[in-house]
């Protein structure tokens, strides 16, 4: 969400005009489900995806058109009727594709929908689609209902969600968080650390790193979140939250033991650290000892990642970036179940 934020910021604030292609409703067997989202350059670049294959390309002509008119609008379009081998394409499902126009003048919507991401605000994008007509704007529990008539924020409040879907008052509507949940605390920054930083924050994950040698967090890259503190004290430094992700690689075992009997004793949605079998078993006797419960033990990530036979500080980060995406999304299927 934040890339294609910017992306169009970057567009208009060049005086040029960007048409936002968004699914909004998909049924059947479809690349792309409702939210993905690709953007269409006047001369014919894209950035992001709906999909690909020939439903894309013919978003992105009727797009190219109507930059030209200056419309907004929706289509839908019915994936069987392509053929698989001839394009790539999986059939049977259908889709809904709203096109949205945007320009300098919806500067002041795109700067702040992205001050809301920056600031890391609870807060939703709404878009309210018609047939030849799409409206955008924000709600957060701060700020309320901005730059979209007719919605109040006790309707906004109880639209609430990941991704929803729904017509009301004759028009439908598509919600969708602006910021994901949860903060991904990496403790230690060392060589993994500065591979997996990057890669969770294009994944859309908050990312703050946490270290207490000086010369280490200084040399972290620039453009990260880095806290200097000590290890033996995180509480002093951060407050961490429910939703909240530890990831734990520090520069030694004592590191990494301080950490642990810290974030055990709190409820996180993942708690994963780095090292061998050999080192996770002498470890897991010490948290016994120092009074964690076995259960709490039990729900630690470790060794951390997916068994993709990881070597190489890219190559596990790729692993942890893959178990966080996992869990993220069970986290969130599960709040959309309650």
């Amino acid at each position: 969400m934040e890339n294609i934020f910017r992306k169009i910021k970057e567009t208009i604030d060049s005086g040029q005009d960007v048409m936002l292609n968004m699914i909004t409703a998909s049924s059947g067997s479809t690349p792309r489900g409702a939210g993905a989202k690709m953007l269409v350059f006047a001369d014919g670049s894209i950035e992001g995806t709906i999909g690909g294959g020939r439903a894309e390309y013919l978003c992105k002509l009727r797009s190219l058109e109507a930059l030209k008119d200056k419309l907004s609008f929706t289509a839908a379009y019915d994936m069987s009727q392509y053929d698989v081998e001839g394009v790539g394409m999986i059939c049977g499902g259908n889709v809904k594709v709203c096109f949205k126009y945007f320009s300098k003048e919806d500067a002041p919507l795109v700067n702040h929908v992205l001050e809301l991401i920056e600031n890391y605000e609870e807060a939703w994008l709404i878009t309210r689609v018609g047939e030849n007509s799409v409206d955008m704007g924000t709600y957060s529990r701060n700020e309320g209902v901005s730059f979209i008539d007719g919605v109040s924020a006790e309707e906004a409040e109880g639209w609430t969600g990941n991704m929803y879907s729904f017509e009301s008052g004759g028009a439908m509507y598509f919600v969708e968080l602006l910021t994901r949940k949860g903060t991904v605390y990496i403790f230690g920054a060392g060589h993994v650390s500065k591979e997996l930083a990057p890669l969770l924050s294009h994944l859309d994950f908050r990312v703050v790193i946490y270290e207490e040698r000086r010369e280490l967090a200084e040399a972290f890259p620039e453009g990260n979140t880095v806290i200097i503190g000590d290890f033996n004290d995180i509480d002093k430094n951060i407050e961490m939250k429910p939703e909240d992700y530890a990831v734990i690689m520090t520069s030694g075992h004592s590191g990494d033991f301080d950490v642990l009997c810290q974030v055990l004793r709190k409820d996180l949605t993942y708690v994963g650290v780095i090292g061998s079998r050999t080192k996770i078993a002498i470890t897991r006797e010490r948290l016994i000892e120092a009074g964690i419960s076995k259960a709490k033990i039990d729900t630690l990530h470790t060794p951390i990642g997916l068994a993709i036979k990881a070597v190489t500080p890219a190559e596990i980060a790729v692993s942890v970036a893959a178990e966080l995406i996992l869990t993220r999304a069970e986290s969130e299927k599960g709040e959309k179940q309650k």
